[in-house]
């Protein structure tokens, strides 16, 4: 674009028995050097099939404010949905479902649970980026991966780019380890 060289990746798929184990990681790492030997100035991909959403956040690809504001609020309303629900079993003495009985530690359980997700809630207000989302822990609770990678169904896919300077080591300016 412009004479700017950049790579767009339109699809990456691993086989669900190689997931996990870094190599995913390290196949964008080799990538990101060749691009970097090639000029690459920028590279964008398209986050929304299977664990994309998540995976391309934590390597810290930027979306658009709009869609990092859509993105905070489904996970704000997940969180708020989970605190309600839990505060709600708090005061059970059974599962209507399953008819499972809730003994005074369980109830206190969902209490603590509940809290633990109003507490996270207040500090969603801090999240600028994917990449925030996809690192926001409470109480070392990884809430922002579980909720990328297991509850973003009907979310619409995001749209992001990392640039690239000269020297730059896009893993580690990202903060991925």
């Amino acid at each position: 674009k412009n004479g700017v060289l950049s790579v767009y990746h339109a699809f990456f798929e691993l086989d669900r028995a190689a997931q996990g184990q870094g190599g995913a990681k390290t196949m964008f790492k080799n990538a990101v050097e060749m691009y970097q030997k090639a000029g690459v100035k920028a590279i964008s991909v398209t986050a929304g099939l299977d664990k994309g959403r998540y995976v391309w956040a934590s390597f810290g690809f930027k979306a658009k404010p709009s869609e990092v504001a859509n993105y905070r609020n489904g996970f704000e309303n997940r969180l708020r949905r989970e605190a309600d629900e839990a505060q709600r079993r708090s005061t059970q003495t059974h599962d209507h479902y399953t008819q499972v009985a809730y003994d005074d530690a369980k109830r206190a359980s969902f209490a603590a649970r509940a809290q633990l997700l109003r507490g996270a809630l207040e500090k969603t207000r801090d999240i600028k980026s994917m990449q925030d989302i996809a690192d926001f822990a409470h109480n070392g609770d990884k809430l922002g991966k579980d909720w990328m990678l297991n509850h973003t169904q009907g979310m619409d896919m995001w749209h992001g780019k990392i640039k690239m300077k000269d020297g730059d080591k896009v893993f580690e300016d990202n903060g991925v380890k």
